[in-house]
């Protein structure tokens, strides 16, 4: 890991790339349980990484015992705030508009978002 890390700040320094330390993060992954206590320390521009149990990548939470379930509560948490958004806004709305709006543009139905402001102007 020395190694690939090495490697990593010579090219930043050959090609002008700034790795972010602060924002970079080690994680020790392994199926069966361990303890929180790392004795490694892992070294990006001068700068200690942390160590971690789970880290957002991508849009997606990767925990250290390589399981789905902080991403899956992540998601549900995401959309019951979707469709509660939804139920607030378009509260004066009529129900087959709601469900349409939920069936048919899960991801961009917000009070903010280009389809709820059609379908306010159309109230």
């Amino acid at each position: 890991m020395r190694i690939l890390l090495k490697i990593c700040e010579e090219y930043g320094k050959e090609f002008s790339v700034v790795f972010n330390a602060a924002k970079s993060v080690c994680m020790q992954v392994s199926r069966a349980a361990q303890s929180s206590d790392v004795d490694m320390q892992f070294f990006l521009d001068g700068r200690e990484l942390s160590f971690v149990d789970k880290c957002s990548h991508l849009g997606y939470i990767i925990s250290a015992r390589l399981d789905d379930r902080c991403d899956i509560m992540s998601k549900r948490n995401s959309l019951c705030g979707k469709v509660n958004s939804v139920l607030v806004y378009f509260s004066k709305c009529d129900l087959l508009v709601k469900l349409k709006l939920l069936r048919i543009y899960p991801q961009g139905v917000t009070p903010q978002g280009h389809i709820a402001r059609q379908y306010a102007d159309a109230r």
